[in-house]
């Protein structure tokens, strides 16, 4: 049943299945996060896209008995602050995808920067910063109270000592 692509009953990325009573099946797909239901004998009947709707798959949750979906979509802070937690945002939506209610908002993990080597957090463990720098030809050499040194490679090889300065950010 299904096969790849964009249309009615084809997946760009299936993601989870789940068996309802009267065999009826539940497949996640993703890029934006939708459902496509199908018989048990594999016959398409419809998709199912969550309003407002999800980029990524909802990581936890499910189908329920009714054909209701328990959904989770991480939200965060806008601009982005990596000292505030995200937030995971545990939404129940109808057989048709439209959003019924949201359950709960818990705080969820605080991340840093993606690609980011060079972070600094303070003694429980908490982000306060980041180096915002390109990472190519940097090489880190020692960290201070309040700088980095460390040495920066060119396109042709040529080395030069860097050092920044570390201070807290401000806060939003």
């Amino acid at each position: 049943m299904g096969s790849r692509g964009e249309g009615p009953g084809e997946f760009r990325s299936a993601w989870k299945l789940w068996v309802l009573p009267g065999d009826t099946l539940w497949a996640g797909d993703y890029r934006p996060w939708r459902y496509n239901v199908f018989t048990s004998d594999g016959e398409w009947l419809r998709a199912v896209q969550l309003e407002p709707a999800y980029i990524n798959p909802s990581r936890r949750g499910g189908v329920l008995d009714t054909g209701i979906s328990v959904n989770t979509v991480e939200k965060r802070p806008t601009p982005r602050d990596y000292r505030v937690p995200d937030t995971v945002e545990v939404e129940v939506h109808g057989r048709g995808g439209e959003r019924l209610t949201t359950l709960d908002r818990l705080l969820h993990s605080v991340y840093g920067p993606i690609g980011m080597y060079w972070m600094g957090f303070d003694t429980d463990g908490r982000f306060l910063c980041h180096l915002d720098h390109p990472h190519d030809g940097l090489t880190a050499y020692e960290f201070g109270p309040d700088y980095w040194l460390g040495v920066h490679a060119d396109e042709l090889g040529v080395e030069t000592v860097v050092v920044y300065e570390l201070t807290m950010p401000e806060a939003a």
